[in-house]
């Protein structure tokens, strides 16, 4: 190998070196976008759920409040019936009716 062709392939290596190199910077670069987006997805993703969680929370505390009115009033629509049957058991059992 002569000498002109030892420093053409010296050449040849440089150039592939830098090639390379301005690749490997052109890839850290892509990866640095990417996860720069996947960091905002999931942000953007965070704040959408736990404005469900406040949503599904807040809807579930009235319904428990609705559940509690309904509750109450059945309470109540049976202390209704009941308070006539009562009555009139203890009126046959003391004999007053």
């Amino acid at each position: 190998m002569t000498t002109s062709q030892k420093h053409q392939n010296n050449d040849s290596n440089q150039t592939r070196i830098a090639l390379l190199e301005q690749s490997i910077g052109h890839i850290d670069q892509t990866l640095m976008r990417i996860e720069s987006n996947i960091e905002k997805m999931d942000k953007s993703f965070n704040e959408k759920i736990d404005g469900l969680n406040n949503s599904l929370s807040s809807r579930m505390d009235k319904m428990d409040l609705r559940m509690n009115n309904i509750e109450n009033r059945l309470w109540q629509i049976i202390l209704i019936i009941l308070s006539p049957i009562a009555a009139l058991s203890i009126g046959k059992i003391f004999h007053w009716i």
